[in-house]
């Protein structure tokens, strides 16, 4: 079930309350959707 622990963990990035946590989501969300469209392609 890789797919379910990815969408946890992905949700998990949602709940910080920091700013400075807000930007590394960000960046880390942009990564994971840009691994995701690799993926897709391969």
């Amino acid at each position: 079930m890789p797919i379910v622990l990815f969408v946890d963990e992905v949700a998990e990035l949602f709940l910080v309350a920091t700013k400075k946590d807000e930007e590394r989501r960000d960046e880390m969300v942009t990564q994971l959707i840009r691994l995701a469209q690799l993926g897709r392609a391969a």
